[in-house]
């Protein structure tokens, strides 16, 4: 009995997705990484999404590859977002950077806060974070 042949063509004729040179790349960094996970699932544009949990952990990504936009919480252990945001300016000037808070004064969003491109409340509707998010990671990168 022959033995059936592989279906290449299933592989050829399947729709391919948005060209990857096109998708932007998001890289999130919070301790609790289960906002930015909703957050990526309510997304209204599609993004290339990489989630890591510590500021170390994000250098190490960004040291890896390009990002369009880094999404980063304020309070960490280790590197807060604010350090994290002012190595990301200072490296990599293109990547868009937006802090995420729950906090709504201190000396550490402060600081922050210069080096972001948006700073936005944990606590506002999903839909403003997301619409803010897709808009900062779609418009042309900085030179």
């Amino acid at each position: 009995m022959p033995k059936p042949k592989p279906n290449r063509l299933k592989l050829a004729t399947t729709p391919t997705k948005t060209p990857r040179a096109t998708v932007p790349r998001v890289l999130f960094v919070d301790d609790i990484p289960q906002l930015p996970h909703s957050l990526i699932r309510l997304l209204p544009c599609h993004v290339d999404a990489v989630v890591v949990t510590s500021g170390l952990r994000a250098i190490r990504e960004l040291e890896r590859g390009t990002f369009d936009l880094v999404v980063a919480d304020l309070e960490m252990p280790g590197l807060s977002g604010a350090d994290l945001l002012i190595l990301v300016k200072e490296r990599w000037p293109a990547t868009r950077r937006i802090l995420l808070t729950g906090h709504t004064s201190g000396a550490l969003l402060e600081r922050a806060t210069a080096y972001s491109e948006a700073t936005l409340d944990k606590i506002l509707s999903r839909e403003i974070l997301t619409e803010t998010i897709c808009r900062l990671a779609t418009e042309p990168r900085k030179t």
